[in-house]
């Protein structure tokens, strides 16, 4: 999905020029969903801009570990242009692209983004959109302009994001759907069909790159709030709290009612017949799948058969 940065140059006979895919699974996407559309030649040998990897197998195999046999190339747009692309696609490539490298394809650069623009710009499409608790997300097929998500948009693919649905689970659904949105995308533009319209920039909204830092739960909120927090952290950074020392992962909760006067974060019942218990704002939370620091993921009933969480201790 758009956890991983990935773009390629396709040309002019549809085979691939080169890939600046880290680590480089979309090819075998965009096989799956388009090979016919876009002829790619798996044996080319691949490039990447910043790091130069090639292959020559008859058949596409990415390396073990993505820093598999890398060296550095001192002047990558002087390849891209010996190369020639017709077109280039990025999606979630993490860097500002040069006016220079934009210049050079035909047909400029496309991006696959993770969010129906102008909404959601930037590096956390899918987890903020979780955050927030839209009901509608997509995938938004552009040209890629100098300023940040900022480029005529080419097409739009909708799709409801499900009420208990992750961002992990999410990023897998729109990859699927971002794979076949390109190749929609590229034919529109070889067949001259392409139509580009310029985004409203007026209500474009910006998303800044998650830190493992931000998963760390407040308590301090309604259980809406708490359960988009879960699900939007769900599996990177992951959303987190501290029993004391340890760290205790969180990975669903459901509500539960509580009008007592205790303390926002206090553990109101811990054991295998009530479960966990902790008290949030105007309302309680049962943390119904946890993993305690050094520990595996299971329900909070089954870790507390064999462990103790006094009642009274303060989640934070």
């Amino acid at each position: 999905g758009f956890a991983y940065p990935y773009g390629f140059g396709v040309k002019n006979d549809g085979s691939l020029a080169f890939d600046a895919t880290e680590p480089d699974w979309l090819i075998k996407e965009l096989y799956k969903y388009g090979v016919r559309l876009l002829n790619i030649t798996m044996g080319n040998p691949y490039f990447n801009p910043h790091v130069n990897r090639p292959y020559t197998k008859g058949g596409y195999e990415p390396p073990e570990h993505p820093l598999e046999g890398v060296a550095r190339v001192l002047n990558g747009t002087a390849k891209i242009k010996e190369l020639n692309p017709d077109i280039m696609v990025t999606a979630a490539y993490g860097q500002i692209i040069s006016q220079e490298i934009l210049d050079i394809p035909k047909y400029g650069v496309i991006n696959v983004h993770g969010s129906l623009l102008p909404k959601y710009r930037g590096a956390a499409p899918i987890q903020q959109a979780i955050l927030d608790g839209e009901k509608e997300t997509g995938i938004t097929i552009m040209q890629t302009a100098l300023a940040v998500d900022s480029g005529d948009i080419l097409l739009t693919v909708k799709t409801p994001i499900e009420p208990e649905e992750t961002a992990g689970e999410l990023f897998d659904r729109l990859a699927e759907m971002g794979a076949k949105a390109v190749v929609e995308g590229l034919a529109l533009i070889e067949s001259g069909r392409a139509v580009f319209t310029p985004q409203d920039h007026s209500q474009a909204t910006f998303c800044k790159m998650f830190t493992k830092e931000m998963g760390l739960i407040d308590f301090d909120k309604d259980f809406l709030t708490l359960k988009n927090f879960i699900r939007g952290m769900n599996p990177w950074p992951g959303a987190f709290t501290h029993v004391g020392e340890k760290t205790l992962k969180v990975f669903s909760i459901s509500a539960c009612e509580d009008n007592s006067e205790s303390p926002v974060g206090s553990v109101l019942f811990a054991d295998n017949k009530n479960g966990l218990i902790v008290k949030i704002k105007n309302a309680a939370v049962s943390i119904d799948q946890l993993q305690m620091e050094g520990g595996k993921r299971m329900d909070a009933k089954v870790y507390l058969l064999g462990h103790k969480i006094e009642v009274g201790t303060i989640l934070k």
